[in-house]
Formats: C-alpha cells, sequence, structure tokens
C-alpha cells in the first residue's frame, strides 16, 4: 500500500504540470489509477489515456494506454479499440436481436474512451474527408493481428454506403471424434467483408448489408442481412430478415449452425399513458451430422418472443386536471411493467415478469437539500417477488455538492429472507481550479460489509 500511494503521489506531481485544457484521474482502492488528459488547440485535438494497476499481490500489474490526435485532415486512434455497428455484424451476422444496435448503425472502429477491460488494442487512422477511408490492425488476447480497411461514402442526405474487408489467421480447430459435426477451420487467412448500403428518410430506415466468408483454404460463401424500421405517430416498428451459405465460417474460424434468421418488433402508444412492445426473433438451423451417425438431421426451429406491455401515468398530471393546480409538484410517475417471454429450442421455456415502480414516491425540497424516495417491486413467475427502495438526498452548492443514496433489495424465497444492497456517500469540492470528488460505497446485505466498502478518489484540472 505504501508503494501505490507513492506511485500515485509521483503520477499526480508530474501530471499536474502538463499544460492542458482538462485533467482528470480516478483512484480506487483496488490499486487502480485512471487518467484522461485533453489538450485542444486551434486544429488538433489531443487525447490520453491511461488504466494503471497499482496491485502488488498475486495479480499481474498492467498499464493499458491509449491516444487519439484529431485534426481537420485525419483522427488517430492507437490504445483499446471498439467495434461499432456493422463492424461486428459480418463476423457473426446471425446472432443479434432485431433491436439491436449493431444492426441499426453504421459501422466504425475506433478508441475506447471507458477503459473498460478491452481485450482488443490497435491502432486506427480514419480520414476526414468526403470518402471517408478508414484503415488499421486490432490485436486480441491470443495475439492475433487482424488488419482491416474500410471506405464510407454519404452519397446525400438519403444515401449511404460502406464497405469493409478484414483478415485474420484463427487457430485450426480440430474435433477428435472419427467424424465430426461440422468442418473444422483448415488454416491461413479468414477473410470477412461487407457492402452495407441505407436509405433513410425522415420516418424509414432500410439497411442492406452483403457478407462474404472467403479464404485460401476455404470456399467463398455469402451472407445477407435486411432491416426495414420506422415510426409514424403512434406506431413504430421493424423487420430483419438474415440468411447465410453453408459452411460459413465467423471471426473465430467455427462453422456458423444457424442459416436464417427473422425477426421484428412492434412498438404501440395505445394512449398517451399506455405502450405495448412486441418482439419476435425466429432463427432457423441448419442440418448436420449427429454424433457419430452418417445422417442428416434437421435441428428443431428456435423461436423467442417477448411482449412487453408499459403502463405509464404521472400522478402529478392527474392531479392537477382533476383538482386544480397542485403547488407542491413532485413529478411523481406510477409505471407498471407486464413482460411475457417464450422460448422455444428443443423444450418449452415460458416466463412472465411484472414490474412496477414509483419514481419518486415521495420528494421534498429542504432548502438546499433534494430528497428523493422511490419504490419498485418485481414478480416472476413461481418465483417470490424482489422487493427495491432507492433514498436519496442531494446537496447542490457554489462550491460544493454532495450526495448520499441508499439502495435496498428485499427478497423471501420459500421463508429464507434475503437483503442485499450498497450505501453510497459523494462528495464534491468545486475549487477555482478544477473538481475533486471523494465517493464511499458501502455494501450491504445481512449486516455491512465493511471490508468489501470502497474509497474512490478522482479530481479534474482545468486550468
Amino acid at each position: 500500500m505504501k508503494n501505490q500511494c507513492l506511485l500515485l503521489i509521483v503520477l499526480t506531481s508530474v501530471v499536474t504540470h502538463v499544460s492542458a485544457e482538462e485533467f482528470n484521474a480516478v483512484y480506487y482502492p483496488n490499486g487502480l489509477l485512471t487518467m484522461r488528459v485533453i489538450n485542444r488547440t486551434a486544429n488538433d485535438t489531443i487525447v490520453g489515456l491511461a488504466q494503471i494497476s497499482l496491485i502488488d499481490n498475486a495479480r499481474i500489474p498492467y498499464i493499458m494506454i491509449g491516444a487519439a490526435l484529431e485534426n481537420p485532415a485525419f483522427t488517430l486512434d492507437l490504445g483499446p479499440i471498439e467495434r461499432r455497428g456493422i463492424a461486428k455484424l459480418s463476423l457473426d451476422p446471425l446472432i443479434y436481436s432485431p433491436r439491436s444496435t449493431i444492426l441499426q448503425s453504421e459501422g466504425d472502429v475506433r478508441l475506447d474512451s471507458v477503459l473498460g477491460g478491452h481485450t482488443t488494442h490497435g491502432v486506427v487512422v480514419t480520414t476526414h474527408t468526403p470518402v471517408v477511408f478508414q484503415l488499421g490492425a486490432i490485436i486480441d488476447t491470443t495475439m492475433q493481428a487482424e488488419p482491416f480497411v474500410a471506405l464510407s461514402y454519404p452519397l446525400n442526405a438519403e444515401w449511404y454506403f460502406e464497405t469493409r474487408t478484414r483478415f485474420r489467421v484463427p487457430q485450426p480447430q480440430y474435433d477428435h471424434n472419427w467424424f465430426a459435426d461440422y468442418p473444422y477451420y483448415p488454416g491461413r487467412e479468414l477473410f470477412h467483408s461487407s457492402l452495407y448500403a441505407e436509405y433513410a428518410t425522415a420516418r424509414l430506415k432500410s439497411h442492406l448489408t452483403l457478407h462474404l466468408s472467403y479464404g485460401p483454404r476455404v470456399p467463398l460463401r455469402p451472407g445477407l442481412t435486411f432491416l426495414v424500421h420506422g415510426t409514424q405517430d403512434w406506431i413504430g416498428g421493424g423487420l430483419v430478415v438474415g440468411a447465410v451459405f453453408p459452411d460459413y465460417f465467423n471471426g473465430a474460424g467455427a462453422i456458423i449452425e444457424e442459416w436464417g434468421q427473422i425477426g421484428g418488433w412492434l412498438d404501440i402508444d395505445l394512449n398517451s399513458y399506455l405502450t405495448l412492445k412486441f418482439t419476435l426473433n425466429n432463427v432457423l438451423y441448419l442440418p448436420y451430422v449427429e454424433g457419430h451417425a452418417l445422417h442428416w438431421h434437421l435441428s428443431p426451429l428456435k423461436l423467442e418472443s417477448n411482449t412487453m406491455l408499459i403502463f405509464t401515468l404521472p400522478i402529478d398530471k392527474v392531479i392537477e386536471e382533476s383538482i386544480g393546480a397542485n403547488q407542491n409538484k413532485s413529478d411523481t410517475t406510477l409505471e407498471s411493467q407486464l413482460e411475457l417471454s417464450y422460448r422455444y429450442d428443443n423444450r418449452d421455456d415460458a416466463s412472465a415478469r411484472h414490474r412496477i415502480r414509483l419514481s419518486p414516491l415521495v420528494r421534498a425540497n429542504i432548502l438546499p437539500l433534494v430528497i428523493e424516495a422511490s419504490y419498485r417491486a418485481e414478480f416472476l413467475a413461481d418465483i417470490f417477488p424482489t422487493h427495491t427502495a432507492l433514498l436519496t438526498a442531494a446537496l447542490n452548492g457554489d462550491t460544493i455538492e454532495g450526495s448520499l443514496a441508499l439502495r435496498m433489495e428485499f427478497e423471501d424465497l420459500h421463508g429464507n429472507r434475503k437483503i442485499d444492497g450498497e450505501c453510497t456517500a459523494r462528495i464534491a469540492l468545486l475549487p477555482s481550479w478544477g473538481k475533486l470528488i471523494l465517493q464511499y460505497q458501502l455494501p450491504i446485505t445481512t449486516l455491512p460489509t465493511w471490508d468489501n466498502s470502497e474509497l474512490t478518489v478522482s479530481f479534474t484540472l482545468e486550468p
């Protein structure tokens, strides 16, 4: 612990002399220090990220560093990398829910500024030109490099096109049985390419993506994903259809078992208080050789459905409309959610869930304090209900801010009562040079567990 504090003091003394527009550092009791430096000039913006483990026990210390340089000509990202949108889609086209943002957003590969336990790192260069050119390489935990190139072109306000190609060399996957269920990956490079076209209007958006999986030792196999979704006043929804040719290898070098997907969602605002949400996802599987038998067997259909009925009632608005103006408004809202789920995959699996939430249940303004309390109950079919209560108190001032939050969950399983929750205290000092935040978390079970409590210190410099 002495070494951790010494290193923290040294790092703090070094970075406080850095000429930057903003500097932020957060230290956690488990020995983790994260820092962020942002420097903006007339033409360039430089963002530096660092995550340093100061733990000196059995765990291996590590350092994670990321940086981004942005100017009018290009952006350079170096460090933990995150794939977004359709940049992930061609690697496994049929695994995403119809409501997934992966299906609904354009592709991008950028620096992840959260620094949240990433397993992929790399370098990416993105040009700021009418035809956006992106080139980079990603390295995962197996130290396998994955170069990629992408071109995107917004033709006008309605049409957008994008194409991507990446390759890597997955490890050959062998099946030690005499008869393998699926062909194993034979080695060498594995390429994935995609061509994406989008047409969007004010209320309707459609996407069409063509996928290709190929390599020197594997055949060219295509895939297709089509998505259309939109909104019109009180109704909105979408439809997704996808398919891949047999022997389509995913990003890990494994055969995709599914061959088709059809799904969609529908949101209906029945009135200002009642909303109906319905989701359906249907996945079809490929025939395969079962065990050691030399016969083709058609896997059962996999079907997933989810229906949610949401009722939201602004209590204060009802009172105001019924008996006149309400002088002590608390914006109290009663929300009730009834969720029915059904899944068919070799066996039936149905469940029902009902949530009731009052937020806030009570609100009081005692200057300079604001106190709120909320309540939520969740009922599952054949399972005892879970009750959650939340109490918060906030203090707002010119030079100091503070809050205290208490969250408690009560559950009764066959007479065995279970209590779970946490208490969080936070105070922020606002001097002229930046911000200093102290936060303390205490987990609560049957009794407070002081050994697992956590004190977090963060500060921001804004010279």
